[in-house]
């Protein structure tokens, strides 16, 4: 995500949001609990300043030709591609490599495996899994929730979360984190901390869909939750 737009794209963004993903890591190792990775936006930013978000943003043409390993299940296939308030996608493997490939921006994780033959980058924003030597594995997500910005806010977009087990990052490339980055402050948080952040409501909402989830065995044939704005109150709707 940019930190910044100019009135021209925040007008353009009220009446057709940007499609995004986002990728909610999950820590079972420290606690009874598990807790969920959040990071702090900048102060600055235009769109949720000083919220705590779960990593993620805008979807670019280049992840729809970046390599991968594993497949997303036939259900979640089917669950991406439904167009329900926003935008049908063309590619539900493009949208998961966002998620991916937003997490690495954002906090500097390469969330894959190691792999025996080069891995190539369709664009520079890639280029870290190719130089790491990390492929980036579809199979180890789980489509988890969906979520659209409202219509007042200076940015809006039509974000599909997805989660995957913490342990599945090969490797963590430091200095992604600081005062002058998009996210300044990363924080581990069980559903009830994270109620106790400054966070949207949708955010501790997804939260706790996915503590749910987690309780149930995280299949994939699960209904996913999705939240819209309606009268100016979330609702949830499932698909």
């Amino acid at each position: 995500m940019a930190a910044a737009e100019n009135p021209s794209q925040a007008a353009a963004s009220v009446s057709e949001p940007y499609l995004a993903a986002s990728l909610i890591l999950v820590d079972h190792h420290m606690a009874s609990e598990p807790k969920l990775l959040l990071g702090r936006r900048h102060d600055n930013h235009v769109f949720l300043p000083g919220k705590f978000v779960f990593p993620g943003g805008r979807s670019e043409p280049e992840d729809a030709h970046m390599m991968a390993k594993g497949t997303l299940t036939p259900e979640t296939e089917h669950r991406l591609r439904q167009p329900a308030k926003g935008g049908a996608i063309a590619s539900p493997s493009a949208l998961a490599l966002t998620a991916i490939r937003e997490l690495f921006e954002e906090t500097g994780m390469l969330l894959g495996d190691r792999n025996g033959s080069p891995v190539l980058a369709p664009h520079a924003s890639w280029a870290p899994f190719a130089a790491a030597g990390i492929i980036p594995n579809l199979a180890k997500l789980h489509y988890v929730a969906r979520a659209l910005t409202p219509p007042r806010m200076p940015r809006r977009f039509d974000t599909h979360f997805f989660a995957a087990d913490a342990r599945e990052i090969a490797q963590t490339i430091e200095g992604h984190i600081h005062d002058g980055a998009e996210l300044v402050e990363l924080r581990w948080a069980t559903v009830a901390e994270i109620a106790e952040l400054n966070v949207l409501p949708v955010t501790h909402a997804i939260a706790a869909e996915l503590a749910k989830r987690l309780a149930a065995g995280l299949g994939h044939d699960l209904p996913v939750p999705y939240f819209h704005m309606q009268d100016d109150c979330w609702i949830r709707d499932e698909f």
